[in-house]
């Protein structure tokens, strides 16, 4: 009965917390208008279609031309919908570009993204290369990456993409580690940084209204029994000070 009802709490608690995360926010919307948000950008050597979103494979920043045949670059913006004419321009070490990719994108909504994909030949000049995207006719962010020998891409780390499954089940372990109620403003600056690049004097405030905001519901108003957390289990005082724990 003490695991349903732990279940039961925490999908109620993430039912709570993505009704009230922000899509886009105010802010990030008002910037749209003027022109596009860059949100992220990530580089590899291939990448599958996920939804209405582009995933890149085992992403990286570090390529040798003796292992990889192409790099394959995806940038993420926020902006008005609507048809937008985007460009990638593929700058070596030297500053020159090598390449350049235009396209006309129709946005259904306001976040979107386009992959750009350049071919990595042999004789492809050794040194820190950039690539700047450029959103109807202004800079929309710069991408750079490293195009060295087979050995600089073995001893580049990698950088891991979580699935939601695995998010979940890392949320769920932090529960049990070290309570609801401290998970939450942990969720939600993870969140906010990582996903929807917030800056930090949004972020802090709403972390730790959402962490008030699940304190008052489930603890002074619904009265639901938290399930014990292996924190408070070696340091018992916390339970009386910290929810949850």
């Amino acid at each position: 009965m003490a695991q349903v009802s732990s279940a039961v709490l925490v999908s109620a608690i993430a039912i709570a917390l993505a009704a009230a995360l922000p899509a886009p926010s105010a802010r990030a919307q008002a910037a749209a208008e003027g022109g596009a948000r860059l949100v992220r950008s990530t580089s590899g050597t291939r990448g599958v279609q996920q939804g209405s979103r582009y995933v890149i494979e085992e992403p990286r920043t570090v390529f040798s031309p003796d292992k990889d045949r192409q790099v394959v670059v995806y940038f993420e913006w926020e902006a008005r919908p609507g048809t937008h004419h985007c460009e990638a321009r593929w700058k070596d070490p030297t500053g020159r570009a090598v390449l350049v990719s235009p396209i006309d994108y129709q946005a259904p909504t306001r976040r979107f993204g386009i992959y750009w994909t350049m071919a990595l030949p042999e004789g492809a000049a050794r040194g820190l290369w950039a690539v700047e995207a450029l959103v109807d006719g202004q800079p929309a962010g710069t991408h750079t990456f490293e195009v060295g020998s087979a050995a600089a891409v073995a001893a580049a780390p990698a950088r891991p993409i979580l699935s939601s499954a695995e998010i979940y089940k890392r949320a769920v372990a932090s529960m049990a580690t070290i309570g609801l109620v401290p998970t939450v403003p942990l969720f939600v600056i993870a969140f906010m940084r990582i996903e929807a690049r917030e800056p930090w004097y949004i972020v802090l405030p709403y972390a730790l209204v959402m962490a008030v905001f699940i304190y008052v519901l489930f603890d002074q108003l619904l009265a639901v029994p938290w399930p014990p957390a292996l924190l408070g289990d070696y340091f018992p005082d916390l339970r009386g000070v910290i929810p949850s724990v």
